[in-house]
């Protein structure tokens, strides 16, 4: 006899002989008496079960936790434009273009607007020309190093120590270096349209999530970075409440 939820996960209560056990289906036996229970004993909502033999009822939330924990099997993210995977004996290297941060992106739209105003201001009221000469300058620059953002690149780098990454150039930027060992799951953020990268780590004084990469503005990217470091360190993919 099988019962069925028409919740997102379907658990399969049946009674099975050894042989045809799996780890998608259980069976639930009665703690009192160690009968076999029957589906139709069975309540998935609240998870107990009624004993039919000696009348007791108890919880079955532990025989049934690794099918709460079961996952629909995620779909392959395609690697987009603008990232670069590097294998090399026992270390992989991906490179990402790095993400416009704030500090590119407003000197970017207003530096060009204050130059033209000083410079109306210096040729229609006497302005000094010092303030005008500076915005150009300064626009000039800004222009340059947008020029040089194709090499800006952040590194992520395994061996068989440390999950590190490093921006270059930096842009107050720290290096991060993660123990391997500690490294429990990877997930996506999502806030106000941009996305981070989190990695979950296991510490000694107790589990922390810690911003990998933030403010990415492809959702696909940061996705094909969690699936490919979770797949270079054998860590299977877990949902946690906090991931987009």
């Amino acid at each position: 006899m099988e019962l069925e939820s028409e919740q997102p996960y379907k658990f399969k209560l049946r009674e099975t002989s050894p042989e045809a056990e799996s780890s998608d289906a259980v069976k639930i036996a009665c703690p009192s008496c160690h009968a076999h229970i029957k589906a139709d004993d069975i309540n998935i909502d609240s998870k107990l079960a009624k004993c039919s033999s000696c009348d007791s009822i108890f919880s079955i939330h532990s025989q049934v936790s690794k099918l709460l924990l079961r996952e629909d099997p995620k779909h392959e993210v395609i690697r987009p434009e603008g990232i670069d995977l590097f294998e090399f004996r026992d270390a992989l290297e991906i490179s990402v273009k790095q993400p416009w941060t704030a500090l590119e992106i407003i000197p970017a739209i207003l530096l060009p607007f204050v130059a033209v105003i000083f410079t109306i201001a210096f040729f229609k009221k006497g302005f000094n020309y010092v303030f005008a000469v500076a915005s150009w300058v300064s626009t000039a620059i800004m222009i340059f190093l947008l020029a040089q953002r194709k090499k800006h690149w952040i590194y992520i780098n395994i061996d068989d120590k440390y999950l590190s990454t490093f921006w270059r150039p930096k842009k107050l930027h720290q290096d991060k270096h993660f123990p391997i060992n500690q490294v429990n799951q990877l997930y996506v953020r999502g806030v106000n349209g941009a996305c981070s990268l989190i990695v979950v780590l296991d510490t000694p004084e107790g589990q922390k999530h810690i911003k990998l990469i933030g403010d990415m503005s492809s959702l696909s990217k940061a996705k094909y970075l969690e699936q490919e470091i979770e797949r270079y360190l054998n860590i299977k993919d877990r949902k946690l409440p906090e991931e987009a």
